[in-house]
This record gives structure tokens, C-alpha cells and sequence, in this order.
């Protein structure tokens, strides 16, 4: 099991892109059901926060390629990855929400990964890829950081 794991600090509204077809998540810890990317209850993760004070993490699977953006008001950040080796995203919301014993900030964190869950016990074995005694794995993650252009400072409201 592997997750990239880079914070990205937003302040105010955002957009979150990724690539068209049919997406489904689930949430992390698991509620047992398979969601439609990206309505959760009556938001969308495209650009809405879920409620302050609380955190959120979803598995993103079916991407038929391998990036997503976060749009934000004045840069927009691209990352791209290999489906082959990281088939699923994680997507951490934190709104304030945590740490519960420090300071809670807000950030999306936006997570190639190779598992839909981040517990080991959450899934049989078989669902996780496995590396054989002296065997080797390796998995690429690029980002690519641009400014906005002037139509793309205008970031729809979410906050």
C-alpha cells in the first residue's frame, strides 16, 4: 500500500478537476456504500468544503487517465501519475477538522495512491499489490505548478 501525501494549504475557494467518465469513491473510514465522484450527500467536492471543523477522505477509482487539478485563485497545480501503479486518487478534505490536539488548519490533499483505503485490515489481502522477498516496486507522481491566467483567477465560490 502506497500514498503520496502532499498538504496543499487552501485559504478560500478552490476546483478540483479530474478526468471525465464515470467516477465512484469511498469514504475513508468506510460507510459501506459506493459514491457517484463528486456528489457527497448535497455538495460537490468540485468546489464546495465540507462542514468546518470536520475532515474527510475519499478514494477516487475509475480514472481512465492518470492527473488532477486544484484550481485555485491564483496558481493551479497538476499532478500526474501512472494508472498502471497508482490506479486510484485519495482526496483528503480537512476544514479545520483536524489535528483535534493542535491548531486545525484547512487543506486538500490531493493523493495518488495504490489502495482504495488506507488501513491494511480494511481490504481482503488480495486486494493489495504485493512485493516479492528481494523484489522492487516503484511509482512516479509529477507536479506541475502555473499561474492562473486572468480567467482563472475567478475560482467559483465554495468557501
Amino acid at each position: 500500500m502506497w500514498a503520496a501525501h502532499p498538504l496543499i494549504a487552501v485559504e478560500g475557494p478552490y476546483e478540483l478537476k479530474l478526468p471525465e467518465g464515470r467516477l465512484t469513491y469511498r469514504t475513508f473510514p468506510y460507510d459501506e456504500q459506493e459514491h457517484i465522484w463528486p456528489q457527497f450527500e448535497s455538495m460537490d467536492f468540485t468546489r464546495e468544503w465540507i462542514a468546518r471543523g470536520k475532515d474527510l477522505k475519499v478514494f477516487v477509482s475509475g480514472l481512465a487517465e492518470g492527473w488532477c487539478e486544484l484550481h485555485l485563485p491564483e496558481h493551479t497545480l497538476r499532478f500526474t501519475f501512472d494508472l498502471k501503479t497508482t490506479p486510484v486518487v485519495g482526496i483528503w478534505f480537512n476544514n479545520f477538522g483536524f489535528p483535534t490536539d493542535g491548531p486545525p488548519f484547512r487543506c486538500v490533499a490531493v493523493e495518488p495512491c495504490t489502495s482504495i483505503s488506507d488501513a491494511l485490515d480494511d481490504l481482503p489481502a488480495s486486494a493489495y499489490s504485493s512485493i516479492a522477498v528481494g523484489g522492487s516496486a516503484s511509482w512516479s507522481l509529477s507536479l506541475e505548478i502555473n499561474a492562473a491566467t486572468s480567467e482563472r483567477r475567478t475560482v467559483p465560490a465554495g468557501v
